[in-house]
């Protein structure tokens, strides 16, 4: 049997990392350590929302409610899903 397997989302990262899978929103979210972005994959409709981050991130984690953590060199953020950006925890 012949499997065909191919990417289900271009994000173009620089150095994709820390993919962490949201089971109350089935969403995938996952940070871009090079190019300082938070990225959310829906695979129920296949849309990609990214957030540009003012912080150097490399990792993610689920926060409460609708908000996530961000860590990087500098600490850990709290970022939420308004178009805020991340507050220093």
């Amino acid at each position: 049997m012949l499997i065909e397997a191919g990417p289900l989302v271009v994000a173009e990262d620089a150095c994709g990392e820390s993919p962490r899978w949201d089971p109350s929103a089935a969403h995938l979210l996952w940070v871009d350590v090079g190019g300082r972005r938070l990225h959310r994959f829906d695979p129920a409709t296949l849309a990609l929302t990214t957030r540009v981050l003012d912080v150097p991130v490399s990792a993610v984690a689920l926060g409460d409610g609708a908000d996530v953590v961000v860590g990087g060199e500098r600490g850990l953020w709290v970022v939420g899903h308004a178009g805020t950006q991340p507050l220093p925890l």
